[in-house]
């Protein structure tokens, strides 16, 4: 039974990405980054219910990789990318 839940929650967390990224005013430097952070289900998964080992050097790779889309979800600012599409946006209709 487990494993058709899995299939079933990978297929609806990939439409709703595909949605999110399909959005004319998706900000994809914070959406894909989003996505990453899944690998915390992963791990807590992993500790909790197969009870895995060295379950210290991989929290720290986790922390490593949380530090990454932290950093790259905040060296983007999302108002300069929103007003730089709107000043493209009045260029091509100034056209």
């Amino acid at each position: 039974m487990s494993i058709p839940l899995i299939g079933l929650t990978l297929l609806v967390a990939d439409f709703l990405y595909f949605m999110a990224i399909s959005q004319p005013d998706a900000l994809i430097s914070v959406i894909s980054p989003l996505r990453r952070t899944a690998v915390i289900v992963t791990f807590i998964g992993g500790a909790w219910i197969y009870r895995e080992k060295n379950l210290r050097a991989k929290a720290w790779r986790l922390a490593l990789l949380l530090a990454g889309v932290g950093l790259l979800t905040t060296a983007t600012p999302a108002d300069s990318d929103q007003s730089t599409r709107q000043e493209s946006a009045r260029e091509t209709s100034s056209d």
